[in-house]
């Protein structure tokens, strides 16, 4: 027959376990965040997300944008027409049309001026 107290040892025990199981996971997702975020900053291509309707509303850029073409990200995200004004304006028509696309292709692909 089991004792209160060998319960009490073995939740005890249980409770230890579980605890560096789930710090190492932390730990594990932190590596994993500090390597995507390096992988974000210095690859040469700038990763963003927009809303899908309307007027493309960024959601996200990433941090290279800067070292990219000079902008901050938070430029993009809290200003909801700050891309389409910096679009060169020779392109604004193709790059905007484009976008209008996307969802028929699957993809857009747009260079810089």
């Amino acid at each position: 027959m089991n004792s209160p107290s060998s319960w009490a040892s073995r939740s005890k025990s249980h409770r230890t376990v579980s605890n560096i199981a789930g710090r190492k996971r932390i730990e594990e997702l932190r590596g994993l965040k500090e390597r995507l975020e390096y992988l974000l900053t210095w690859s040469p291509v700038i990763i963003y997300t927009c809303e899908p309707y309307d007027d493309y509303v960024v959601t996200f850029v990433s941090e290279n944008v800067l070292s990219q073409l000079g902008y901050e990200p938070r430029e993009f995200i809290e200003d909801p027409r700050f891309w389409p004004n910096h679009i060169h304006p020779e392109e604004v028509t193709r790059v905007l049309t484009g976008l209008c696309r996307l969802f028929e292709d699957s993809r857009l692909h747009c260079d810089r001026k």
